[in-house]
C-alpha cells in the first residue's frame, strides 16, 4: 500500500488530472459557514465549562 500524501499533487505520473478532489487547503472565498461557527463555539463552550 502506498503512504498516504498531504496536499497538492492533483496530477498522475502522466500529467493527467487525478480523479478526485485534494481538500488539503480551504479554498471557499466565502468563509466558514455560521452554523458552522455557531456549533463549533457552542461545543468548545461546553468542553470547557465541563472542565471547571
Amino acid at each position: 500500500m502506498k503512504p498516504f500524501e498531504h496536499g497538492g499533487r492533483v496530477y498522475d505520473a502522466d500529467g493527467r488530472q487525478k480523479n478526485w478532489l485534494d481538500f488539503s487547503a480551504n479554498i471557499n472565498p466565502l468563509g466558514m459557514p455560521s452554523t458552522v461557527r455557531t456549533a463549533l463555539t457552542r461545543s468548545l463552550d461546553a468542553k470547557l465549562l465541563s472542565e471547571e
